[in-house]
């Protein structure tokens, strides 16, 4: 169970570092889309309805679009 834990950990530190590093590679305004941005900073996207769609980011933060 522990090791579990530690394994969870070690991986989502792993994904945060990934995304931090993503961002820092970004210049500081985006003014269009830029796929190779959006495939490393968002994990998936889920539709509810069409006045609730959210956006998972890698490392966990969802936010509504």
């Amino acid at each position: 169970m522990v090791t579990a834990e530690i394994t969870d950990k070690e991986l989502r530190r792993a994904t945060i570092e990934d995304c931090l590093a993503a961002m820092e590679k970004l210049p500081a305004a985006l003014d269009a889309f830029d796929e190779t941005a959006f495939h490393s900073l968002v994990d998936y996207i889920t539709v509810y309805s069409a006045d609730d769609v959210r956006v998972t980011f890698k490392d966990g933060t969802e936010i509504q679009a």
